[in-house]
């Protein structure tokens, strides 16, 4: 059977999503709330609910935690018998969302995805070379360049964060696909942009120096990409919004579900706006709305 493979955090997220306009420097009533996160574990649950097999290659320490993910992982799909088990805190991450759903603060604690290390990766390159898609992101740069290196097949590189996307800058990283936000394509491409004539430029530099396929997303104001010979805009759903958070992973989940369907970059964006319209409107990170019976329905 055909299989993905995700290589990235599994995190316990904590949310904070104040009632009114956040007042910095003080108390805010909020609403809090515990789900499972990490930018791997959210697409790897993504593309499972999307109808596809998926191996989550990620670090799981010994805390209570880790069984809310493997019962997760077990309730939707996620295979997880690749998984480095390891002593230690399962990877936390806590968010402060303002009133209309924007996040306005986030704060990580990843220490334990030290041990996502070369050495783990060669163990399973047999496993990530006969797969249909690979997917990494920036949270796990210690193996980006070997990944790069010795996977063959095609690679989905989320950029996360500006900061983060400074490593691939740096880097002479080149994979099939690179979804970086607005931001993160002008560190990318060393220049501002001001308008529909610099991301056209930044997106060339992206594909000439990155990648094959250049997905740039900017929001509310919709979707940008270029594969070296179409530039395209795709308009984000008007949707009400409850939470952004996972909004991206689930997106670039969509993009890979489409791609190994074979559809082309045009379709692949479309359908990842619809996936990610669906997420924004859950105070979830990955909506329950999402399932696979959307890819079937989808033209």
């Amino acid at each position: 059977m055909d299989y993905i493979c995700v290589l990235g955090g599994a995190n316990i997220d904590v949310f904070a999503n104040s009632h009114k306009k956040i007042a910095l420097k003080d108390s805010n009533p909020a609403t809090i709330t515990t789900a499972l996160g990490g930018v791997g574990r959210n697409v790897a649950e993504n593309l499972a609910r999307l109808g596809n097999k998926v191996y989550l290659l990620t670090v799981l320490g010994n805390d209570v935690n880790v069984k809310l993910i493997e019962d997760n992982a077990k309730a939707v799909g996620i295979d997880l018998s690749k998984a480095k088990r390891v002593k230690g805190v399962t990877s936390t991450y806590m968010c402060i969302n303002d009133s209309n759903g924007d996040m306005m603060l986030g704060a990580s604690d990843m220490q334990i995805l030290s041990h996502l290390d070369c050495d783990y990766v060669k163990e399973n390159l047999e496993l990530l070379n006969n797969a249909k898609a690979v997917v990494i992101d920036t949270n796990i740069p210690n193996v980006i360049e070997y990944v790069c290196q010795n996977v063959k097949v095609p690679i989905f590189l989320d950029t996360v964060s500006a900061s983060k996307t400074k490593y691939i800058a740096q880097t002479p990283i080149k994979v099939f696909c690179l979804k970086p936000n607005l931001l993160e394509a002008e560190i990318l491409s060393g220049k501002q942009i001001d308008g529909e004539d610099d991301i056209k430029e930044a997106m060339q530099y992206v594909f000439d120096n990155h990648s094959q396929w250049v997905v740039l997303t900017d929001g509310a104001k919709g979707v940008y990409y270029f594969d070296g010979k179409t530039f395209g805009h795709v308009d984000a759903h008007k949707v009400q919004v409850k939470n952004t958070t996972g909004a991206g992973d689930s997106f670039i989940s969509a993009m890979i579900s489409g791609y190994v369907q074979g559809w082309d970059i045009e379709k692949c964006v479309r359908f990842g706006c619809l996936i990610a319209s669906i997420t924004v409107q859950s105070i979830e990170t990955v909506s329950k709305q999402v399932t696979s019976q959307l890819v079937k329905d989808f033209n």
